[in-house]
Order: structure tokens, then sequence, then C-alpha cells
């Protein structure tokens, strides 16, 4: 099966579409519409972890181990928001008006509909929103509050130029390129510290193209690595949990933070989750399935993640987890939690689809054509039932 080195930039964080040829419709890949899911609740996992409940405290470690060690678990589990680049590396992102325009659709949708549900709320049932209404207007701008929207926007302007230098270069020169890339922004936080901020420990654009480079690699090279799906899926679990493990031992034999071994361990640009993350995408790129309902979840995916980013969203995501983790114990607060996770997941698919219909129409009424995919099918069975 080839495969395009260049898809919609939309598309791209639809999990890669095949190629397109004029008059042809080929199917989006089910393997890497399941790994969209995949990370989005991986990510949504992470952030009930570390970023809502805290990293494990010493008296945490040392109290309850068994918890503190699974917290750090789940959070490597966790960190693989850098597949999302790799996959919109691997199929190139071709910056056209209408792909710009759809991701930008996206991202308003969530932004214009959440906080008209918190002004609802407030008006209903006397909801005290936690901002201001200047920092709510401010929450309209894409990007505002969500660093992945705001570097994805810049990587989508710099894709022509990163796509021209990724044809005209050898996979030897590429990978020598993705090498030298990748070693200095792993080595240059240990050489001079924190001086050096624009890598921003994986959470800027200039890490979005190191990843962007290692997709175009990957994509090169695949054929070569001979390796299984349950081998690679094998190692990714295999190198969290080390981590993981690492993490806590070192936190408990020495009573101290290790703030240096976390970054090392925890940062998105670090060697050990950038290693696992590679390992997880060549996972799904070694699969090879079709399925419709697949593809169609994988469609909104994406949407949970802009929905749960939301500044006002976050706010209330941190509050829930923290209530529910101080107030059960960690089997009914793992099970708790997972629960509540799957039904943001379902929620907030399901309401995308309001937006997805919403696009098909606007693409068409705007460019001509639907770029919508399985919306067409979506919208021939409204129009049937008489609901539009």
């Amino acid at each position: 099966m080839m495969f395009s080195p260049t898809i919609d930039t939309a598309q791209s964080l639809s999990a890669a579409n095949q190629v397109r040829q004029p008059g042809s419709k080929r199917p989006r890949q089910s393997n890497f519409e399941l790994l969209r899911i995949v990370i989005t609740l991986l990510v949504l996992m992470a952030h009930a972890d570390f970023y809502a409940v805290g990293i494990p405290s010493v008296n945490e470690v040392t109290g309850a181990p068994v918890s503190a060690w699974s917290r750090y678990v789940v959070e490597s589990l966790g960190l693989v928001v850098n597949v999302y680049i790799i996959i919109s590396g691997y199929f190139g992102i071709k910056t056209r008006l209408q792909s710009v325009v759809n991701f930008l659709f996206k991202v308003m949708f969530w932004r214009i509909g959440i906080l008209a549900g918190f002004v609802v709320a407030k008006l209903w049932c006397g909801y005290v929103i936690p901002a201001s209404s200047a920092d709510m207007l401010r929450m309209l701008i894409p990007g505002q509050g969500d660093w992945f929207v705001a570097s994805y926007i810049i990587l989508m302007m710099l894709a022509p130029i990163l796509n021209n230098y990724i044809e005209k270069s050898s996979t030897g020169s590429l990978w020598k390129f993705v090498a030298g890339f990748c070693g200095f922004q792993f080595l240059l936080p240990w050489l001079v510290g924190n001086v050096f901020q624009e890598f921003n420990g994986g959470y800027s654009v200039l890490s979005f193209i190191g990843l962007y480079f290692l997709g175009a690699a990957v994509r090169r090279s695949l054929p070569q690595l001979k390796a299984s799906a349950s081998q690679w899926i094998g190692g990714y679990v295999f190198v969290s949990v080390v981590a993981g493990t690492v993490m806590f031992l070192a936190v408990w034999l020495t009573v101290s933070p290790c703030d240096n071994l976390m970054r090392m361990f925890l940062e998105h640009n670090g060697p050990v989750v950038m290693g696992a993350n590679l390992m997880l995408f060549l996972a799904f790129a070694k699969m090879k399935f079709q399925s419709k309902t697949v593809n169609s979840i994988a469609a909104s995916a994406f949407a949970v993640y802009l929905f749960h980013m939301h500044p006002l969203v976050k706010t209330l995501y941190v509050e829930i987890c923290n209530y529910l983790f101080v107030n059960f114990n960690t089997a009914t607060y793992l099970v708790l939690i997972s629960l509540f996770i799957a039904g943001m997941f379902v929620g907030v698919v399901a309401v995308d689809f309001i937006r997805r219909y919403l696009w098909s129409r606007f693409s068409q009424l705007m460019f001509g054509d639907s770029d919508a995919g399985s919306m067409a099918r979506l919208r021939i069975r409204i129009q049937r039932r008489g609901w539009a």
C-alpha cells in the first residue's frame, strides 16, 4: 500500500488519510485512527494524574508506595502528545486554505460552545465562572491557554518549507538531521540548564519541528523495520513501566524530590518519552485493518483534547480529579477516574457530530465540496430522517 508524503493539515490530525487521487475515495487507515483514540485517552489519563493531582510527594512515596508507584507508571504511559506530531510528519501537512479553516473551525466551535455553556450555567443556576469577562473573551482566541494548538498553528505555516526540505533530502540525510536535532535538544538542558528556553521541555513549535522530521524519516524507513506491532507495543509498555519505576525508586531511596531525574524522564522532548512515543507509533503503523466505526469515532478524538484543554473545563477537570483522589482509595479512584474519562470521551464525541455536520455544510458552501469524509453519509441519514 502506497502512502502520500502530504495530506491536508486538518486530516493529518485526523490520523492520516491515504493519498487521494482525483476521482478516488480511499478509506482512512483505521490503524492510525485507532492510534488517535488511544493517545487521546492516554493524554486524558496523564492529565488526571500529575497535572491534576501533582507529582507524588516524598511523604506519599514513603507512606503509600503502591499508590505512588502506580501514579508514576500511569504518568509515563500517558506522556504521548508527541505522537500527534509524529503522525503529521509521517503523512505530511499540506497547508491549504480549506484545511487551515477546517482546523480553526474545529477549535472555535469548542471555544465558543464551551464559553456559551458556562454562561448559560451562570444565568440558569448561578454557577460562578472562575474568570473575568476580559479573560473569557481572551479564551476565544485560538491557542489561548493551550500550548499545543498555538504551536500547531505555527507548524502549519512552516509546513511548506519543511516539506520542501524533506522532499529534497535523502533518507540518510533525513535521519542525520533527526539524530542531530534530538541529540541537541537532549543534551542542551544538561549542558546549560534552563538558559536555553526555546525547547521549553517539548512544549514548543521548535520541538514540533523535530518530531515532524522524525515522522517523515520513519515513513521512509518503515518497510525496513521488521519488528511486529506486538513487539513495538511491548517495548512502549516496558520503557514506560521502567521509567515510572526508576522515578519511584529514586524518590523512595533518596527521600528527596529528585528534580533533575524527573525532568529527564517526564519532559516531552526527553529521550525516554520520545523513545516510548516512537515505539507506540510504530506499533500502530505495523497494524493493518479497516473499521468504519473506529474511523467515525476517531474523527472526533481531537475534539476531546480541545474540550478538556479549554481553560474553564481544565479547571473543573482538575477539581474533579482532585476530589476523587482525596476521597477514595487507590483502587476505587482508578475505577472512578476511568469511568469519568470514558464518559467525557463519549459525551464529547457525541456532541462533536454537530460540529462535523456544520463543517460539512460550511465547507460545501465555501469550497464547493465537503472535506468531512464520513460526514457525507451522516448528512444523508439526517436528511432521510427529515432532521434537516
